[in-house]
């Protein structure tokens, strides 16, 4: 989903590339029609500013894994946490944008994992240009800076970080700013037993209130939690809630109206996975949940029946047409083997059967759609490939 209608600027479209010649297409959903198509290498974007016409729906295909996303202030300042290169949302290296929204503060708070932590921020355009450098003393004290505006910032740490793009730095208990954003844990998924969030307080203005929230939600039943915080502007340590979540249950801090000391860093700790979400405002703002544990895509390899022996002598090659050709030689005699194909969820698609020690066997790809696939020789060894199909 693209940025919706805005009353300002700021509407924006990103795609980063963690790979070298990642192939790009940018389609708009509803009109059919290609935004952008290019190539990209590693730790290179491509930017849309205010697209139009809004809203935008549209979508990305890529050779190699990418990130996508899209910022609008309408709904407040950003509220996102930037992926890192390893595909998860805690790493040691980031690319991420810092929008504009009508000037207000865009801040960058990193979430040290680790003691000692140094952080070197620097303009992805410019790796000379360092805009920040810090370092984080303790594991879960977190850092903030106002970034400069409409700028692709590089972020490198020595050790594992994450990185929220929320308000927090700049503001406090005289200003706020709004956003929803899920908390990210150690592993980076969003979904683990411990969190550092930071989070706002609550504050009156105009004529309302607007409140500050931190959610924390259970997925097993008989869960222990512990939430905590340290205000960051200083002070001691605080338990603000302890107890015990079942299934679908979720515990609701709502900081104090105009209380300093609860903007602050809030410390989560749970007996089994739980998600949490940090907030202000309520719907100003939206992001993915995670509703179970995450699997890793890929193929996982089956244990060989038999320790049997032999040479995975086979390639790929395409020819002609919506068709992969697989070749395959020199295979031991009495050597039974076939090929399972699957896509990039680990469904298998397709299952091709091998007769005689060489040969070639095709594989018919005009009913299955672009993207990434597995190829598998089966077998008391097993071998696999990855084939992209792209049109």
């Amino acid at each position: 989903m693209g940025p919706k209608i805005s009353s300002v600027s700021d509407a924006v479209i990103a795609v980063f590339a963690y790979y070298d010649s990642t192939h790009v297409v940018v389609r708009d959903i509803d009109e059919g029609g290609i935004i952008w198509e290019g190539d990209l290498d590693s730790a290179e974007y491509y930017l849309q500013d205010s697209p139009t016409p809004h809203p935008l729906i549209f979508s990305v295909e890529s050779t190699k894994p990418v990130s996508a996303v899209t910022l609008s202030g309408l709904s407040g300042v950003v509220g996102t946490y930037a992926p890192a290169f390893n595909g998860t949302f805690t790493g040691q290296d980031f690319i991420t944008y810092c929008h504009n929204w009508t000037e207000a503060s865009q801040d960058l708070n990193i979430i040290p994992w680790e003691d000692d932590a140094t952080v070197v921020v620097t303009d992805l355009d410019d790796p000379a240009d360092t805009i920040w450098q810090v370092v984080c003393p303790k594991k879960g004290e977190i850092k903030g800076m106002d970034m400069p505006q409409r700028i692709a910032l590089y972020i490198h740490a020595d050790k594992d970080i994450s990185v929220a793009q929320t308000p927090w730095a700049s503001y406090g208990a005289s200003m706020i700013a709004f956003y929803m954003v899920r908390g990210i844990d150690r592993g980076g998924t969003g979904l683990g037993t411990e969190f550092y969030l930071p989070v706002e307080t609550s504050l009156s203005g105009g004529g309302r209130d607007y409140y500050s929230r931190l959610h924390v939600v259970a997925f097993k039943d008989s869960t222990e939690v512990t939430v905590t915080r340290i205000p960051r502007d200083g002070g001691d340590k605080t338990e603000i809630w302890q107890g015990t979540l079942h299934t679908g249950e979720y515990y609701r801090y709502t900081s104090a109206l105009g209380d300093a000391t609860a903007h602050a860093i809030y410390h989560v700790m749970a007996s089994n996975k739980v998600a949490t979400i940090a907030s202000c405002g309520d719907d100003k703002g939206s992001d993915f949940f995670p509703v179970a544990d995450l699997a890793r895509i890929g193929i996982s390899e089956e244990p060989p029946v038999t320790p049997v022996t032999h040479p995975s002598n086979w390639r790929l090659s395409a020819s002609v047409g919506r068709q992969i050709v697989l070749q395959y030689f020199d295979m031991p005699q009495g050597f039974h083997a076939s090929f399972a194909v699957f896509d990039a969820v680990g469904r298998k698609v397709d299952e091709l059967h091998v007769s005689g020690s060489s040969g070639t066997i095709t594989w018919p790809v005009t009913h299955h759609s672009p993207g990434v696939y597995f190829i598998r020789l089966q077998s008391a060894k097993t071998a696999t490939k990855k084939v992209i199909l792209l049109r």
